[in-house]
């Protein structure tokens, strides 16, 4: 019913509108549902890849304003499990790949999760040196 609305309404409004409604879909949310509900947008003649796209600057600006600051010091436990928010960065970036024309978009957020878990998280002191 949201992608219907949503349909109806000017194409910045759209796409505004069911990315909201699909942010509302936490990580929780197993990857079917939330693929149905992207695929959706799609049926009603909304833009997928845009819709995508807002999706998950919205999931990830919501999260990053409550994330710790970062720090270069701090020593990395290999065997910590991720957090919820963690969690939550990495699966936002599902949005993105159940299209290909999101693929792009999918590289770019992922490449700023990595950069952002690298500082976060250094290297432990006692791992191996690269060469």
């Amino acid at each position: 019913m949201i992608a219907f609305y949503a349909s109806h309404l000017d194409d910045s409004s759209a796409i505004e509108s069911y990315a909201r409604f699909l942010q509302t879909f936490g990580p929780e949310t197993d990857l079917a549902s939330r693929q149905a509900a992207l695929l959706k947008a799609r049926e009603h003649g909304l833009d997928l890849k845009k819709i995508a796209c807002r999706t998950v600057e919205l999931v990830l600006s919501s999260i990053w304003e409550d994330l710790p600051e970062m720090s270069t010091g701090s020593a990395f436990d290999a065997y910590a499990g991720l957090s919820a928010r963690e969690l939550a960065l990495i699966r936002s970036l599902e949005w993105l790949i159940f299209d290909r024309s999101t693929y792009p978009e999918a590289l770019t957020q992922a490449n700023a999760l990595i950069r952002y878990f690298l500082c976060m998280y250094p290297p432990h002191p006692s791992a191996p040196a690269q060469r």
